[in-house]
């Protein structure tokens, strides 16, 4: 059935804007709200029809209410984020005590629903902050054995690049064996001198080396799908995941991008039963492209060559399609050509209606800033502000160029994650070298930028994926941890628009919270303290906590004129439009699905005709007045492809 669309204020981008857009200018962004009437077709936006007869069809008036496209994220972990609840969520802890205090809340919770009243799993927290407020790791190893000693511990940082590990957890992976006179062990940590060892009351004696507990990187992720599969069976993930899709529909998401490991199959489950309610862009992440790939062609991946013994099985396979065809089927990858070949495979018989969309994969090309180990030019401080020898860690130095090369011989597209300065470099120098023309090759994060790189970055049309809420959980590292020569090139927004590069906006979920709006006021505004909009506090949190966030909003409210005085570098602020189109418009390049090639129309991102219907209705025009309307707005029906996927009758 029709839907008809009356008597609301819709958004509307300038014919600027969309000229712009269409001749891949993408330095301007304005448009309005007007009133105008639009039907819903099937699943596609008119706007231009003609009624005689209203009897077949379902007329709504949103009178008074206000209608944006359909919001995206461009950078996020679904299925991370859905599973966050099962484990220990130390985000909140600042130090020490509070650390010690919420694990043993959760192991006595753990203790309570167990047989006999007796735990013996895993103690697994999420969440952690390495550092606390002056600058000193707080973990490491054997704080961890004083907490518990008979029950493994496992760390995870906020980002997940790293974790700290007890003994018991060290020995039941399997890593202690690379203490004293073993073998050293990439992304595995030991102390570095007697002072690290006299803080934590240990003595050498004949050990040569003594893990301190800290892992990084892959081996982090090994780990944490381990303790996955220990924790949650298939079906239990998946009905995670669907809670979580319902929560993020309600913040006014019509589409994410989600980066997750080995979770596919899950999507493209829940697609095919037409159970996603959601567009979900999802990129693999590239180890379990390359692992399947080694064995494929039974290759040692412990090899010194392994990259490059795979790169020349590749070349020199006369049934490479054949290869690509069955990785492609293993993982889910679609593209809009296999999407509309004939096939009785349910593989390639994807239909347009199709809410799922996999065409990239993933690399990890430094770490975090909070963990200070991004790749930077000018070495990390430490906590009395001296100088040391620190200049984070690059994770494929030596590999990258072979593994690009593979990559683009499976006609895959690239997501890099990079902060640091000398990463960027790094990354855009590889590409340079190996790709000449990347296909829309996305930069995640790019929290630190020279002029080099920006150059570099519009010369070889690479897409920015930005997360605007970084900006006041790292405000603290920004004094504390960088060289204060990077002030004036660091959490840039403006700057990269200006120069013609496309910038879209994400949450990087569960690390920071999964609210568009809080994204759009962030980029507005830049202030230095998290304020979290009604819109997410009403679809995230329950009855216990939903007053105390109320009563937290209210007072910042009260508070807004201080908190957005308090910012960090004003000129890289946006306006309303520009930090919309980051949420709307900019994430369908990501994907390309910004126009149907057809007509080059707008496909995604825009209220125009035939554009997809994908909208979001709200109480309040945040575009005036938006330090407190997008704070104070409520999202009052949510459409995907046409069909209502979430309606807040309170608000009608």
């Amino acid at each position: 059935m029709r839907t008809l669309i009356k008597d609301a204020y819709v958004w509307s981008w300038c014919a600027k804007t969309v000229e712009n857009l269409k001749n891949n200018k993408f330095n301007y962004y304005n448009g309005e709200f007007k009133k105008r009437d639009f039907l819903v077709d099937n699943n596609k936006i008119i706007l231009n029809f003609n009624i005689n007869d209203e009897k077949d069809i379902n007329v709504l008036s949103f009178k008074d209410k206000y209608i944006i496209p359909g919001l995206a994220d461009s950078h996020m972990h679904l299925a991370w984020t859905s599973e966050v609840n099962e484990f220990c969520d130390l985000s909140y802890c600042q130090d020490y005590n509070d650390i010690k205090n919420t694990l043993q809340r959760y192991y006595d919770k753990k203790k309570k629903e167990s047989k006999n009243n007796e735990y013996k799993g895993a103690i697994v927290g999420l969440g952690y902050k390495s550092f606390n407020k002056e600058g000193k790791t707080i973990l490491d190893r054997f704080k961890l054995d004083e907490l518990f000693e008979n029950n493994r511990v496992v760390i995870l940082s906020v980002c997940l690049h790293f974790a700290v590990l007890n003994t018991k957890a060290l020995r039941h992976y399997d890593l202690l064996k690379y203490e004293n006179e073993g073998t050293i062990l990439e992304n595995v940590c030991y102390y570095k001198n007697e002072n690290e060892l006299k803080n934590s009351n240990l003595i050498r004696g004949n050990s040569v080396r003594i893990l301190n507990g800290i892992i990084k990187e892959l081996l982090v992720q090994d780990i944490y799908l381990n303790l996955l599969s220990e924790n949650l069976n298939e079906l239990l993930r998946i009905e995670k995941i669907k809670k979580l899709i319902n929560q993020l529909i309600k913040t006014g998401l019509t589409s994410v991008q989600t980066c997750d490991q080995n979770v596919g199959e899950i999507y493209n489950k829940l697609d095919l039963q037409d159970l996603l309610n959601m567009r979900i862009f999802h990129t693999e992440f590239s180890n379990f492209i390359f692992e399947y790939l080694f064995k494929y062609y039974d290759i040692n991946e412990n090899e010194a060559n392994c990259y490059k013994h795979l790169l020349n099985s590749l070349q020199n396979d006369k049934d490479r399609n054949l290869v690509i065809k069955k990785l492609r089927e293993r993982f889910f990858f679609y593209d809009n050509q296999i999407r509309n070949e004939e096939s009785n495979n349910s593989y390639n018989n994807k239909n347009e209606r199709s809410l799922f969309n996999c065409d990239r994969i993933k690399f990890f090309c430094d770490g975090s800033l909070g963990g200070k180990n991004c790749a930077v030019y000018k070495p990390f401080k430490n906590a009395s502000d001296e100088i040391n020898a620190n200049y984070g860690d690059l994770t494929e130095p030596l590999l990258l160029s072979d593994k690009l090369k593979i990559v683009k011989l499976l006609n895959l597209r690239m997501e890099m994650h990079s902060i640091g300065d000398r990463c960027a470099d790094f990354i855009l120098n590889e590409v340079s070298d190996v790709l000449k023309n990347p296909d829309r090759l996305i930069i995640v994060h790019a929290q630190l930028l020279n002029k080099n790189a920006i150059e570099k970055i519009k010369q070889l049309k690479v897409l920015i994926s930005l997360q605007p809420s970084f900006l006041p959980s790292d405000y603290n590292y920004i004094l504390s941890y960088i060289d204060n020569s990077y002030r004036e090139c660091s959490y840039l927004c403006k700057t990269l628009m200006d120069n013609n590069i496309i910038i879209s906006g994400g949450s990087d979920s569960p690390v920071e919270v999964y609210s568009p709006i809080k994204g759009i006021f962030d980029c507005m505004f830049r202030q230095v303290a998290h304020v979290l909009p009604l819109s997410f506090i009403e679809a995230a949190f329950t009855d216990d906590i939903l007053v105390e966030k109320k009563k937290e909003l209210d007072d910042n409210i009260k508070n807004i004129k201080s908190i957005i005085e308090n910012s960090y570098d004003e000129k890289e602020r946006l306006s309303f439009a520009e930090a919309l189109a980051i949420y709307t418009i900019n994430p369908a390049y990501l994907v390309k699905a910004e126009f149907f090639n057809e007509n080059n129309k707008i496909k995604l991102g825009a209220i125009e005709e035939d554009s997809c219907a994908d909208f979001v209705v709200l109480d309040k025009d945040i575009s005036k007045n938006s330090e407190i309307n997008l704070l104070t707005c409520r999202i009052n029906q949510v459409w995907v492809d046409g069909k209502v996927r979430y309606s807040n009758l309170a608000c009608e």
